[in-house]
This record gives C-alpha cells, structure tokens and sequence, in this order.
C-alpha cells in the first residue's frame, strides 16, 4: 500500500495451519439459512511471519521476523446491521500465539455473540472453536464518546485438541493507556456526523491497546495438550474495540442463522 503519509511494503508468510469455523466461515443472518438476508464469512492465519517495512513521516519501522496473523473477511451486508460492537485479542510470543475475534450483533438479530478463536504454534493449532469468552473486567466511560472504554480484560479460550485433550489459555489483566481511539466517521464533516448519530444512532470508534514484549503473561493450563503442564509464556498483546451502535429500520422478528 503506498500514500503520501505512509509506505506499507510487508509480506506475510504462514507458520501455522489455517482454519475457519464450520463448513464454509460464515455467519448467516435471517430466518432463514439457505436465503439469508446477509452474511459474513472469516478465515484465518493463526500464526505467520512477517517481514518488510512501513515508512512514515517520524520515520522507518522494520519488521524483521515478527509475529503476525492474517484474517480474510468478507463482509456481505452494512456494518452497523451485522454487529453493534466487536472485540479482538491477539497475543504473540516465541512460542505460542492466541487469537480471539467476537462481536455481538445489534438488537435486530438478538444481541447474539459470535466468537472465534485459536490457539496455536509454529505447524500445528492446538485449539480452535467459537466457545470463547471475552469479559471486560474493568471500564470507565470515555467522556469524548460516552462509550464504556475497557481498562481491564480477561480472555479466555476452553478447547481439546485434535487428540481430544482438553486445553485452555487466559489472559488477564489491565490494559494501560490506550494506544489509539480511532473515529471511524473522522473524515465525514461535522455537522453530518451529528446528524447521522443522532437520527440513526450510529457513532462508531476503535479503541486500541498495543503491549509489547514482556508486558503481558498468557497461562496455557493443561497437563495433557501441551508439553509443559503450567506453561507461562511472556509475549505481545494487541486488543481492539470498536462500537457501532445503530437502531434497526428492518421491521418483524429476526434472528441470527448461524
């Protein structure tokens, strides 16, 4: 990707098996499964290198075999539709990599939570299903959105192993200052923004927390899957927020397909 303010120049290479949820990753929408009335379909690289560079105007960021995952979305309906508000964990160390993807769609489709997540290592997943859970423990309201920004979270992905054996990873803890809050609508002027917020509801922002190595501990516990039976691993945690809040112009009883 090349702009004025920044040149993305980063490959990506896969260290672990790929996977999706179901048959074909996708989250149907509707009554209806084989005529839904919107969709989304998610697949992932759990674990990858990643190498090259992005130039910005303070100056160069090298990655030199980094950690890195990939996920390919494919949205089939508008935003504020498919969900209300998302949450995505991601934590990298030499060893281990743990992702979760959740969002709760809008009270349209029953405030239903979808989850996704894995746990995995070079060549092989341990763990992967849609049986997470992701709990903000702690939070305090951002008086810029008046969105509940979580301080604190605890992610926790319960699984077995291709072998059957039971396998679970947490990670806890506080979040520390927030890297980013980005608003989505930024570019939309002002007095639009205000409009469309206050006649539809919808006021979209991302908060962002980035840690680095050694900030943050995720506690793989089981005496069967892993080689080690209380494994504490030290590593990089990443987790995004994002709030869409919309009120629903589609009438009658829906519900979510999936």
């Amino acid at each position: 990707m090349n702009d004025e303010r920044a040149i993305v120049n980063i490959s990506i290479k896969r260290t672990a098996p790929a996977f999706q949820v179901g048959k074909t990753g996708q989250t149907l929408f509707g009554t209806d499964q084989s005529n839904p009335w919107g969709s989304m379909r998610h697949a992932f690289w759990p674990r990858c290198k990643a190498e090259g560079s992005v130039v910005i105007q303070d100056g160069t960021i090298d990655f030199t075999d980094a950690h890195a995952m990939y996920v390919y979305a494919l949205q089939g309906m508008k935003p504020h539709h498919l969900a209300a508000r998302w949450n995505f964990c991601i934590f990298m160390s030499p060893s281990i990599s743990v992702s979760m993807m959740e969002f709760t769609t809008p009270p349209s489709y029953g405030n239903t939570t979808v989850n996704v997540g894995s746990i995995s290592r070079d060549g092989e997943i341990v763990s992967a299903n849609a049986s997470g859970t992701f709990v903000h423990t702690k939070s305090v309201i951002d008086p810029k959105t008046a969105w509940p920004e979580p301080t604190a979270v605890k992610v926790t992905w319960t699984g077995k192993t291709k072998d059957g054996k039971d396998v679970e990873a947490v990670v806890e803890g506080d979040l520390g200052p927030r890297s980013d809050r980005v608003d989505i609508m930024h570019e939309v002027p002002g007095f639009l923004k205000q409009l469309v917020a206050s006649a539809v509801g919808t006021k979209p922002y991302i908060y962002m927390v980035s840690q680095g190595d050694g900030d943050v501990d995720a506690f793989l516990l089981s005496s069967d899957a892993m080689h080690d039976p209380w494994l504490c691993e030290t590593g990089a945690r990443m987790l995004t927020k994002p709030f869409f809040l919309s009120c629903s112009t589609m009438p009658g009883r829906h519900s979510l397909c999936g």
